[in-house]
């Protein structure tokens, strides 16, 4: 019956999703559901064919009308249905980044637009977000006190951030954190659940 069907799918999903498994880890924010842990890989070695698991069993509810009861973070679900993906989903994901990108943004704004009375504006060359000596890099450290050097884009040591390119970089920093790092695992997700539901 439907009762225990769904009583199944909330036992799979929760011991799958558990967090002390090592493939999902708490939001950085809370209450906003479980997100993929980007080093599942140093923890299971067979942790690919975990979330392609998983994505049978979310196609088979999917397939059969149930809801599944564990809360995963809502931009994977916008991921796998094909929806941009923005800076809005990265605060969900990481507030820090988010509060970096914001900050960022608001030095563009004071040093690169005209207020409207003369001066500054586009045309005075000044530009506090280049100020900063930023790049399209980023460091990450992982659980295990060890450190990931990543260029955002080829050759992403040798650009430069200024507010011209934030635009870009925003893109790169969303598409990085939100897709790229975890794209062996979105990839089995994604692919469990076309198993089910072509």
């Amino acid at each position: 019956g439907g009762a225990l069907a769904r009583e199944w799918f909330a036992l799979v999903t929760q011991s799958v999703c558990d967090v002390g498994r090592g493939l999902w880890r708490n939001g950085k924010v809370e209450d906003v559901g479980l997100q993929i842990n980007p080093w599942s890989g140093m923890i299971h070695s067979d942790h690919l064919d975990w979330y392609r698991f998983l994505g049978r069993v979310m196609g088979k509810a999917l397939f059969d009308g149930i809801k599944i009861p564990n809360a995963i973070i809502p931009y994977i679900y916008k991921f796998l249905v094909g929806a941009p993906l923005s800076l809005l989903d990265l605060k969900q994901c990481d507030r820090r980044y988010y509060d970096f990108v914001k900050t960022i943004e608001a030095l563009a704004v004071e040093g690169g637009n005209d207020d409207g009375k003369g001066g500054g504006g586009d045309d005075d060359g000044a530009d506090a977000v280049a100020d900063l000596g930023l790049n399209f890099t980023l460091t990450e450290e992982d659980p295990f006190g060890g450190e990931t050097y990543v260029e955002l884009l080829p050759g992403g040591a040798d650009v430069q951030l200024t507010r011209h390119n934030l635009g870009l970089y925003k893109e790169c920093l969303v598409r990085y954190l939100l897709i790229d790092r975890l794209r062996p695992q979105l990839t089995e997700l994604f692919g469990g659940i076309h198993e089910v539901v072509p």
